[in-house]
């Protein structure tokens, strides 16, 4: 998929865009909850929710701003018109597919 770009593998390009279009998709279909509270209304429907494509351009950059080890989120301006989220794996090294594993139950969107 990438084939110039060294630190993940296919297998976990893969799993990353499907996780992500999996949750979008329950998103859009307005089955999100707003917030942990049991008592909140799901969020609305989406009229129009893109499906997310892999992008090589963006994979290496994240992977040289993480090699940095900052610990704190990249400027915005050094990704505009990209998110960004920050999870410390305490290992040396590891999979990208078993860090993306052990990522993924705490949410990828927990603050």
């Amino acid at each position: 998929m990438c084939p110039n770009n060294e630190g993940m593998t296919d297998t976990g390009r893969t799993k990353i865009v499907n996780a992500h279009n999996y949750r979008r998709g329950l998103l859009a279909r307005g089955l999100i909850r707003n917030g942990k509270n049991p008592h909140n209304r799901n969020l609305p429907k989406a009229y129009n929710m893109p499906r997310v494509k892999y992008n090589c351009s963006v994979e290496a950059s994240a992977i040289g701003y993480a090699s940095l080890c900052a610990m704190v989120k990249s400027m915005e301006t050094a990704r505009p018109g990209y998110g960004e989220n920050i999870y410390i794996y305490n290992h040396t090294s590891g999979n990208p597919v078993d860090i993306f594993d052990a990522v993924s139950p705490d949410d990828l969107n927990y603050q």
